[in-house]
């Protein structure tokens, strides 16, 4: 009994031993202990057996003085150790540094007032350099709904256009999202206007001073609108006039006539729910209108077209030396030869046709060409007095040697005779509205048939005889 008693106590004092050694052992080393209790309990094979064995009982000879000493505690199994890991030891995984995801940025700048018809645009950066997924938003019905998308360059720039609301005069509201590697980036809220907008689609560059000029234009976004013309007087805009746009939006207004010779500059305004919205300026250049002078004809003006014997003699010819528009619709001056009676006549029918916009290709005197009228038809000019055969009949002398025809624009007006036309058949018998051909309502037509002048239509469109 004695010998179990003290076998107890000798397994008392090893397990107190072994707790203190794990206390020592754990206050030196740095990590992380593992579970307490896991440490604390001695492993199944190093643990003390509480009823020993037979085998194991002192010898009943033994007295009890000479009881054995206590066994050496056991050293747990499980006591951490103090060593450091050496560099090629492999880390827990539980302990391996995971990469984290850095969240982009998304920079936005857009337009915030375009006018009717014309995109806006939203451009920006999502940094670090992505090629991210991009939508625009427009907010309407209630809800944002995506109106356009793109994908980012690999630098992470973008651009997309602004499409709702494109010919709709007002503001709308606009938002750009980027997703990219589970993000969702979105700009803040763009407050987008788009205006009315009024275009000049028409007006003559040049113009004779005090003749009357018109611009045409159209208005989007604000269709039926009382339209304004400003003509800027060096200083300032001052409205000169004012006209009615339709249904359609399309409208024309006479520009303002009291202008010197010279360049002017005018734009159009109309007002909408938005304010006022403006046209591009346009310039308008005023030049001298209608001059003229008769003169006595000189023998240096006839030098071909007169010979000794022709009906009438340069005494009794007069030269006209006036304004036309060419076909370029600039201002020439020319010349025509004529009989002195016929002068006057002859000038107020060219008269009355320049300020009908009337186009004339070429007036020369036929000395240009040496009085041969075949070339001088090709060359497509107007004249008059040339003392000379008929073309085409050898045997007759020509109207024009009497000084009382006129022939104009020869191409588009050519003449038949023994079934060939000259200069060309072209506009023979076919008659179509282009500049300079002569139709029975054709301005100069109606001035010189007011005069007297027949004209020859059918076989020689281009003649006129007084």
């Amino acid at each position: 009994m004695r010998s179990a008693k003290r076998l107890t106590v000798a397994c008392l004092v090893s397990v107190a031993l072994a707790a203190s050694t794990l206390t020592a052992v754990a206050e030196d080393v740095p990590s992380p202990v593992p579970d307490a209790q896991a440490s604390l309990s001695p492993s199944p094979s190093a643990e003390p057996s509480v009823a020993p064995s037979e085998s194991a009982a002192p010898s009943a000879s033994a007295s009890p003085s000479e009881a054995p000493e206590p066994a050496e505690p056991a050293e747990p199994t499980q006591v951490p150790t103090t060593a450091t890991p050496s560099e090629d030891a492999p880390t827990p995984a539980n302990s391996r540094v995971e990469a984290i995801a850095v969240e982009p940025t998304l920079t936005v700048k857009a337009d915030t007032t375009k006018p009717v018809g014309t995109y806006g645009y939203a451009s920006g950066t999502i940094s670090p350099a992505v090629e991210a997924d991009v939508v625009v938003q427009a907010y309407y019905s209630g809800a944002w709904r995506e109106v356009n998308s793109v994908t980012a360059d690999a630098d992470g720039t973008f651009r997309l256009r602004l499409l709702y609301g494109l010919n709709t005069v007002g503001t709308q509201k606009f938002r750009v999202r980027a997703t990219h590697g589970g993000f969702t980036m979105t700009s803040d809220v763009i407050v987008f206007t788009r205006t009315a907008k009024v275009t000049v689609t028409s007006y003559a560059k040049t113009k004779v001073i005090h003749f009357a000029s018109y611009v045409k234009g159209t208005i989007k976004g604000a269709s039926s609108r009382t339209v304004k013309l400003q003509y800027f007087n060096g200083k300032n805009w001052v409205n000169v006039d004012s006209g009615k746009a339709d249904s359609s939006g399309k409208f024309t207004i006479e520009l303002y006539k009291k202008v010197t010779k010279g360049s002017h500059t005018y734009r159009l305004r109309i007002d909408s729910k938005l304010g006022w919205v403006y046209s591009d300026t346009f310039t308008q250049k005023r030049i001298a209108g209608w001059k003229s002078s008769i003169t006595n004809t000189k023998a240096s003006e006839v030098k071909y077209t007169y010979q000794t014997g022709c009906p009438v003699g340069t005494s009794q010819l007069s030269t006209i030396t006036m304004t036309y528009w060419d076909y370029d619709g600039k201002i020439a001056t020319g010349k025509l030869i004529v009989r002195r009676d016929v002068a006057t006549k002859v000038r107020a029918a060219f008269k009355a046709a320049f300020f009908k916009g009337f186009n004339v290709n070429r007036m020369s005197n036929p000395d240009v060409w040496k009085a041969d009228d075949v070339t001088m038809m090709a060359a497509n000019n107007t004249s008059a007095f040339n003392c000379r055969k008929v073309t085409g009949n050898p045997y007759r002398v020509s109207p024009h040697s009497y000084g009382r025809s006129v022939d104009v624009n020869t191409y588009e007006n050519p003449y038949r005779v023994n079934g060939k036309w000259y200069p060309s058949s072209k506009y023979g018998t076919y008659r179509p509205k282009v500049m300079g051909l002569l139709h029975s309502n054709s301005t100069l037509v109606k001035e010189l048939k007011k005069r007297g002048f027949d004209w020859y239509s059918g076989w020689d469109w281009q003649h006129f005889q007084g």
